[in-house]
């Protein structure tokens, strides 16, 4: 393997994992198999890769269905996890307005584990609602966000909300 291939190979590595890219370079460093000019372009690659990550970083939520069960409206949300870091608890303070655009009543939703870069489904069963009367759905806070490197805050402004439904889902920090 010359110093290009091992270069090659250093900059896929740091895409997936580049915490070990430092380590990774001592030890191709250290066995003459990696020269120094390789080794300064390296750390930029993985600096780049960082960058555009966090430029794509999203947590998409897309309410996909209402269905009346009884006397209860489930509300089917599908989650995809990609802020880069597993989501252990995500809390979202969601109020819900009719179709005349009032209050209707506020809730927390509280989701299971999201992974980072998977999909998840939740369904959420509003006793005392009628799935026909809900005009919407608002975000309006992200009262935890639980992950490496997350906090509410970071979670709100990372929202990318949709629906598929009649019912439009909103978030707080929309213009």
């Amino acid at each position: 393997m010359n110093g290009d291939d091992t270069l090659g190979l250093l900059r896929r590595v740091s895409v997936t994992r580049h915490r070990h890219i430092g380590a990774i370079a001592a030890v191709l460093l250290a066995s003459g198999t990696l020269g120094p000019a390789a080794l300064a372009q390296a750390p930029q690659q993985s600096a780049e890769t960082q960058s555009a990550e966090a430029k794509n970083a999203s947590l998409d939520i897309e309410l996909n269905r209402l269905e009346q069960r009884d006397n209860a409206c489930r509300l089917s949300f599908v989650y995809r996890n990609r802020l880069g870091a597993d989501l252990a608890n995500l809390q979202l303070e969601a109020v819900l307005f009719d179709k005349d655009e009032r209050v209707e009543r506020f809730l927390v939703l509280s989701s299971k584990a999201l992974p980072a870069e998977k999909i998840r489904v939740q369904q959420f069963d509003i006793v005392g609602l009628d799935c026909k009367g809900l005009g919407s759905v608002l975000v309006n806070d992200v009262k935890a966000c639980e992950g490496e490197g997350l906090e509410p805050a970071k979670c709100l402004a990372e929202l990318a909300l949709s629906s598929k439904t009649e019912t439009k889902l909103l978030s707080s920090v929309d213009q």
